[in-house]
């Protein structure tokens, strides 16, 4: 019979590779690398794990992990493992396009200052060519300067990912983890999906996957420092250190955040914070496994 690792032995080892070896889910490769991992870990407790790829028309949607029966499930726990872009000022949570907007603004900003910080190599590289020169080892490291130049412009161009992402979204797939290592009910299901931060395409794909009464609940920056809420049409209970906020959305969301005027964001402080709050960790475990 096969050995399975119980949660708190393998809690640091998800840490170090969650929060630090695979910390960074931006590129191809790296989302890669991040899937393998969790299907590997996920595979400790559960043997109905999957990848499955989707897309829209000739769209590539991404590599979904999707574990349990979720066609059944009564109850569907997902969050997004990728990483999102830098952007300016707060992140604010169900406002999807004011993001992108913030996200656009600082990739403009940041190609055009490498742009212009690259103006004087491509100035000389031009007054050399005018006036003939030849020297071989000139003439090499000048290309070298303009490859590294397009290179980081080009990369900068397409967006930057966040380095400091503990908050938003490890403590997410963290939570997912230790869910799915405890919680041995069948009546749930649970699935990381790609490009959360870009919209909720994503999430319409999993609303085609599930049944239509079946509850769907996203975790989203669930490690902050802030107040949990938990967004729901449904009526519940108010959880230890949880508020429940009503809506009339579909999707049931939960979320550390601030609140002000009834909008709800993480500022740069709390996104830059290095510490994964396990007890926030914790809580949000106890009140799913609850529900």
């Amino acid at each position: 019979m096969k050995e399975v690792n119980k949660p708190q032995t393998v809690w640091k080892d998800w840490l170090v590779r969650y929060h630090g070896l695979l910390s960074i889910r931006y590129s191809k490769k790296q989302m890669e690398r991040a899937i393998h991992s969790l299907v590997k870990d996920i595979s400790q407790y559960r043997q109905d794990v999957r990848v499955k790829a989707f897309s829209r028309g000739s769209t590539d949607l991404g590599q979904f992990i999707l574990v349990g029966k979720v066609d059944q499930a009564d109850r569907i726990i997902c969050s997004y493992y990728d990483t999102p872009m830098r952007h300016f000022g707060s992140y604010v949570f169900f406002d999807h396009q004011g993001q992108q907007k913030k996200t656009l603004a600082l990739t403009c900003l940041s190609s055009a200052l490498v742009f212009l910080l690259g103006m004087p190599l491509i100035l000389a590289y031009r007054h050399l060519l005018s006036h003939g020169t030849q020297a071989y080892w000139t003439n090499l490291l000048l290309i070298l300067m303009a490859f590294l130049y397009f290179f980081t412009l080009g990369k900068v161009a397409k967006g930057l990912p966040r380095k400091k992402n503990g908050v938003r979204n490890t403590s997410s797939l963290l939570a997912m983890l230790r869910l799915i290592a405890t919680d041995q009910s069948r009546d749930k299901a649970y699935i990381f999906f790609p490009n959360g931060s870009y919209g909720d395409y994503s999430l319409k794909v999993i609303e085609g996957l599930i049944k239509e009464k079946a509850e769907l609940i996203c975790l989203d920056s669930i490690g902050s420092g802030q107040n949990l809420y938990f967004f729901s049409k449904k009526s519940y209970p108010r959880g230890k250190n949880i508020e429940v906020v009503p809506t009339k959305e579909r999707i049931s969301y939960l979320i550390s955040a601030r609140s002000t005027e009834g909008k709800f964001y993480l500022r740069p402080e709390d996104l830059n914070d290095v510490m994964v709050n396990e007890e926030r960790i914790h809580t949000v475990c106890d009140f799913l496994r609850r529900k």
